[in-house]
Order: structure tokens, then sequence, then C-alpha cells
């Protein structure tokens, strides 16, 4: 993890007038936030992560992913009083992903499939690309054989069996991100759209994925920031 002690109290600083949506999506009423211009100064902290030296992921990612321990304080306040307000959950320490998405990289097969985040009770990003290059944001599936929209946790581990992918290609083959919409396994019912600095928080237990056009950002890549709590 990627550590620069002097930017802890200083970045990024929460927008105290920004209005807080609650929307509930799915036939499962699944709730979300969503927070407009939720950053004071955006474009500052966009240079912050773009100072950040981020590798190329090799398995999971098509581009760049680095997780870093920065403190955050005034994010850290903002998702603990969501998580406690909106979800009923208490306090815990936030993890925090910097992505950096390049349309010209590959992922694994099976990395393209919609999914779970594990270890977490919820997920949340700020998207900080201000150049628009075809429509993205987080898109919201349904799993068709189940009809879940989210995973139950099971003790027994055979039964997330029925929420594989159903497949005859290669599971591990590189390939480039290709946008899912509809296939054998997921249709996608819901897209909240990447606007720049948005902020977008949701279970981790939701089926979901980052959804990006097909052929776009080829030319520049798309940034977000990604908090786990």
């Amino acid at each position: 993890m990627y550590s620069l002690m002097e930017h802890n109290t200083l970045l990024p600083q929460v927008n105290e007038d920004a209005q807080i949506s609650v929307d509930h999506i799915g036939e499962s009423k699944n709730r979300v936030i969503i927070i407009d211009n939720v950053l004071k100064d955006p474009d500052d902290f966009l240079k912050f992560i773009c100072s950040v030296p981020i590798p190329l992921t090799e398995d999971g990612f098509p581009g760049y992913q680095q997780r870093v321990n920065y403190k955050f304080p005034q994010l850290r306040i903002l998702l603990s009083n969501l998580a406690q307000q909106h979800y009923g959950i208490d306090e815990r320490e936030p993890k925090f992903n910097i992505n950096r998405f390049d349309g010209n990289h590959t992922q694994r097969r099976r990395c393209t499939y919609p999914h779970v985040d594990l270890d977490c009770s919820l997920a949340a990003n700020i998207y900080l690309t201000k150049e628009i290059e075809g429509r993205s944001g987080t898109a919201f599936y349904r799993h068709k054989r189940s009809k879940m929209e989210y995973r139950p946790i099971f003790d027994a581990k055979y039964r997330y069996d029925q929420y594989e992918a159903v497949t005859n290609e290669d599971p591990e083959e590189y390939i480039k991100y290709v946008p899912i919409i509809d296939n054998e396994d997921f249709s996608m019912y819901n897209l909240i759209d990447g606007k720049y600095n948005r902020f977008v928080m949701y279970e981790s237990s939701l089926f979901h994925n980052l959804f990006i056009e097909a052929g776009a950002y080829e030319s520049f890549t798309r940034d977000t920031l990604t908090m786990f709590i």
C-alpha cells in the first residue's frame, strides 16, 4: 500500500452543502445513496489521485489499481455517518482503492462478470473523470436462475455454485473489457451514471459491476476512488 502522510489531513474536503439522495432500485428495493458534488475541490483531489504511482493490475481489473492507506478523515466521517443512518451498520475501518480504467488493457474473462464484494458490508465510489467518452457508471444486475439481485450468505459453501457463470469459454483467458447488459446469467436492471464528483454507496452483496460503453476510455483513463466498509 502506498502512503504519503502529509496528505492525510488535507484531502479531500467534503462539500457540506451537497444534498444526499436516497434511492431504492430493483424489485428488492435495494437502498442506494447518491451525493452529487460531494467534494469541495474535485479538481485538486483528482490531481492528487493522478500523482499516486499505481501499478497495472494482472488480474481482476482492466487497467491500474492500488489500495492506499491515507486517512481521508472527512471521507471516513461521511462513510461512517451514512452507514449508521441509512443501513444500520456500526462504524468500522474503511479501505480505499484508486481505480484507473484503461480501455486498452485486458482482464480475465471471469472478472468481466457481475460480482459481489467480499469481506465488507458496503461499497462506494467517487467518480473523478471529467471528460466523457461514452456512458459509464456502476451497473446492478439480477441473477437469472435464482431471480436474486443480491447474493445471500450461506454457511454451506456449495450453495454458491448456483451463482457461478455458465459459459463454455475459458474463464482464465485475458480479454478486453466488454460491458454486460444481458447474457445467460445476468440482466442489468439499473445503471447509475458515473457523473464527475458523484458519490454512490450500495450494499456490497448486490450483484454489480463497472459499466463502460464498448470502445470507450482508450484515449485517456477513467479514474475513481473506491471505498469499502
